[in-house]
């Protein structure tokens, strides 16, 4: 197994080298908690390997016509590579608001049992309480019961800011709103209730 247990750079679960995980595991690690050593750790088992699985990843968006979508690391953290000057430089992965919209109404139409677990607002990780990054659900400090949030996903990098894809069901009718390159994450949360509040009413 790839060593991603200490790295800094992730947000991450416990993991240890030589002990086994199950699929499920690292699932919900990766959709409750946004840890991306799990969603590596996934992608490897899924394709053989990180470089395997982007491919997987750019041939579904040329599918899904995400004309303007680059894919540089399978967790959506920034790539570090050194440039002809032997310098570092930093790679961002780039999609749109409307690029993250449509994966969001793909993933909630063919596999909807995703809310199962993008609802929960806590779950554990073997010993490990996990608390929800997006904190808008149930418990969590911009839970609003005017509106049913059960997902979708956060997501933040130097270069994209705090971003957040939130998906609500009210009355049957389910809104996707997409926030990208928030100041903080508070604030990616307090324009998203924006945007649902001019939604729903």
């Amino acid at each position: 197994m790839v060593d991603l247990g200490s790295n800094q750079d992730y947000a991450s679960v416990p993991l240890r080298l030589g002990q086994k995980y199950t699929v499920r595991q690292l699932y919900d690690a990766a959709l409750i908690k946004s840890a991306n050593n799990a969603a590596r750790l996934l992608a490897i088992a899924v394709s053989g390997s990180e470089t395997n699985f982007l491919n997987q990843m750019r041939q579904q968006a040329y599918k899904w016509k995400l004309n303007n979508a680059k894919f540089v690391t399978v967790d959506g953290l920034p790539e570090k590579r050194k440039n002809f000057l032997g310098m570092m430089t930093t790679v961002e992965n780039k999609m749109s608001a409307n690029d993250m919209a449509i994966v969001a109404r793909k993933l909630i139409t063919d596999y909807p049992e995703i809310l199962n677990t993008t609802k929960l607002s806590r779950a554990y990780f073997q010993n490990t309480l996990m608390t929800n990054s997006n904190k808008m659900l149930n418990g969590l400090s911009y839970y609003d019961s005017t509106f049913s949030v059960d997902g979708l996903k956060t997501g933040t990098t130097d270069g994209a800011g705090s971003c957040f894809t939130c998906t609500a069901d009210k009355n049957g009718k389910r809104i996707i709103t997409v926030i990208l390159g928030a100041e903080n994450d508070n604030e990616r949360f307090v324009e998203t209730k924006k945007l649902l509040s001019y939604c729903f009413n």
